[in-house]
């Protein structure tokens, strides 16, 4: 396979003459410094294990040169695939060393979609750890350069001479959801992330003492401020399990036993850790910052009340602009408001609330679209110019900004308040966050009319009917629309798309409905109503793990009444609610059931037989 640069070029590496003094305007640079500062610190916490600032910054030097040594430089794309661990922080930081740009190919993504990202970007290399996507499945072949990384060796010292770097070279790719079913992969440079970083370190000060937990998957850009925030303070990072992000219950034990400092939670995400921390817990917790979706002024409300001693901090920024571009300190007056503000943009970026159609500022208090501007715009889109173009615009507001600057349309609505203070409205467009991740409703439906089943898709947000908040929901067209469809054309997208743009309700229909003039009257669409199933007489009544099953279900989703052939999903389960069927299982002994059981066990028969099949293996 032919590798590309991040550039969109083929071929040799090639060398960027510096524009100007590197120095810690590299990111790997910016946490060599400080291994050479403190190298007998800790960087880096797991639950088995703790790394020093020494031995990361010898490892990280060891990749880089082993990279070198490969062909690897700048602009040079590396796809890196392994589970949470520190392997990863010495993979990503490694690459960085030798100049490439790392691509994320999350293990826990479908292998389609890794393949498809992995055609796209057409890596140089690839960076492997434990848990690694296997080359094939990635779409790669013999002749691909793969370099393990346990099996590379610490360089003797901590020597940042690596590769002639700018600020301008690129940092990583990282693929987001595309309108057209294909994912496109943002570049952001070093300069981009370290202006962030900067100015993180001076707004939020972390010492030795501090702890901040990294727990979102390294394809997400909450991920560079988790992993990278800490290090570049001389603090320590505290990496959860590969899938304790899942779990509140969990995150909440690691917040208390770790004695974490600081957290990057999602909305979505908050009650359940709210509740699973109690009020006699997360007394470490100096700062919450909360990212990814809109912060409800219940929410916040909720917050305060549960961790009084902790700041909590609204934040905002999409990947095109690395990461966080406007901040918002919570007080108790925001409780009072209508929204939780979004804030004000950090550091030297320009946020600008502009007419979408003439790009001219609103007046104070009117809706507008967000444009932002500044040293933390990504590069742009790999291999897709057009679509670079389309959001990255000359700034039109030349006599305020340096000449040639850009702004990126988020296509975000947003409205500044009297006190100045910029509040989120809603999306423009038909992308959309669930549960903090990004994704366009049109991939979604793309994917859907791939499956043989289905002739026509449709697919929106909804409010969760068992939850109350946000869902994704799919309608369907099909030649024999029977109750065994939904099911299985979910079981079908979980093979296809990661989990969080597998929609929560499938309605099936003969037709979707349709306004006098022929168009879709989407207001007629049927909203996801949880199916109540009778019960169905049990070939072994009272089975007990059956029976198990049907109470932990009884405790999540607060009714009774179900069937050994109910599927969770149809009877109002959620991704959400999944997590606390799986802790609830823990809780009574059954450890060892993951989520891809749950998953591919949906009702409680076969749940159920599942459990006993684990407990013979037990005892066996």
């Amino acid at each position: 396979m032919e590798s590309k640069t991040a550039n969109g070029t083929t071929g040799t590496t090639r060398d960027l003459a510096p524009r100007e003094p590197a120095g810690s305007e590299l990111l790997h640079e910016a946490i060599l410094a400080r291994a050479a500062e403190i190298p007998d610190a800790v960087a880096v916490t797991t639950h088995r294990q703790e790394i020093t600032y020494r031995e990361l910054g010898e490892r990280i030097t060891g990749l880089g040169r082993r990279l070198l040594s490969a062909g690897i430089g700048p602009e040079r794309l590396v796809g890196v695939t392994m589970r949470r661990c520190p392997e990863l922080v010495v993979a990503l930081l490694g690459t960085a060393a030798a100049g490439g740009v790392y691509v994320p190919l999350d293990p826990a993504y479908p292998s389609p979609r890794l393949a498809e990202m992995y055609r796209d970007c057409a890596p140089a290399g690839v960076v492997r750890g434990p848990g690694a996507t296997p080359l094939e499945e990635l779409g790669g072949g013999s002749g691909d350069t793969v370099v393990d990384v346990d099996e590379v060796h610490p360089s003797g010292a901590a020597d940042s001479a690596l590769a002639a770097l700018s600020p301008d070279n690129a940092l990583y790719a990282m693929y987001t959801s595309g309108s057209t079913g294909t994912p496109k992969g943002v570049v952001n440079t070093h300069g981009s992330v370290v202006e962030m970083l900067r100015w993180m370190r001076s707004e939020f000060p972390l010492d030795g003492d501090s702890k901040v937990l990294v727990k979102t998957p390294f394809g997400f850009d909450v991920s560079v401020v988790e992993m990278f925030w800490p290090l570049v303070c001389g603090a320590r990072l505290v990496l959860a399990g590969p899938e304790e992000h899942r779990d509140p219950a969990i995150l909440a034990e690691t917040v208390c036993e770790q004695g974490i400092t600081d957290i990057i939670v999602v909305p979505t995400q908050l009650p359940h850790l709210l509740r699973e921390l109690g009020s006699s817990r997360g007394t470490s917790l100096r700062r919450l910052f909360t990212a990814g979706e809109d912060l409800p002024v219940e929410l916040l409300r909720q917050c305060r009340e549960r961790l009084p001693d902790t700041e909590v901090i609204n934040a905002y920024g999409p990947t095109e602009a690395a990461v966080v571009t406007l901040i918002h300190r919570c007080t108790a007056d925001d409780t009072a408001r209508a929204r939780v503000p979004i804030g004000v943009p950090l550091g030297r970026t320009r946020a600008h609330v502009l007419d979408p159609d003439t790009l001219r500022e609103v007046p104070r208090g009117e809706r507008g679209e967000l444009f932002l501007g500044g040293p933390q715009l990504a590069r742009g889109y790999l291999n897709r110019p057009e679509t670079t173009a389309e959001r990255f615009l000359p700034d039109p507001h030349a006599d305020r900004s340096p000449p040639g600057d850009r702004l990126y349309r988020t296509g975000d609505l947003v409205r500044r308040a009297p006190d100045g203070l910029i509040e989120f409205l809603g999306r423009q467009d038909r992308q959309v966050k669930i549960h903090g991740n990004r994704l366009e409703l049109g991939e979604v439906e793309a994917a859907l009319r791939e499956l043989r089943i289905v002739d026509d898709a449709l697919v929106d947000v909804r409010t969760d009917p068992s939850e109350g908040g946000p869902v994704l929901v799919a309608w369907i067209t099909t030649d024999d629309p029977d109750e065994s469809v939904a099911p299985l054309v979910r079981k079908q997208l979980f093979k296809r798309l990661p989990g969080h743009m597998v929609p929560g309700h499938v309605a099936v229909l003969e037709s979707f409905p349709e306004l006098p003039n022929g168009k879709l009257d989407r207001n007629a669409l049927p909203e996801p109503v949880p199916e109540h199933t009778e019960p169905s007489a049990a070939t072994e009544e009272g089975r007990c793990r059956e029976g198990t099953v049907r109470e932990v279900w009884e405790k999540v989703l607060h009714r009774d009444g179900f069937g050994p052939e109910d599927g969770f999903f149809d009877v109002g389960g959620n991704s959400m609610l999944l997590l606390k069927v799986r802790a609830e299982l823990h809780a009574r002994g059954h450890t060892d059931i993951t989520l891809l059981d749950l998953l591919e066990n949906p009702t409680p028969r076969t749940l159920g037989t599942l459990l006993g099949e684990r407990e013979a293996r037990k005892e066996s």
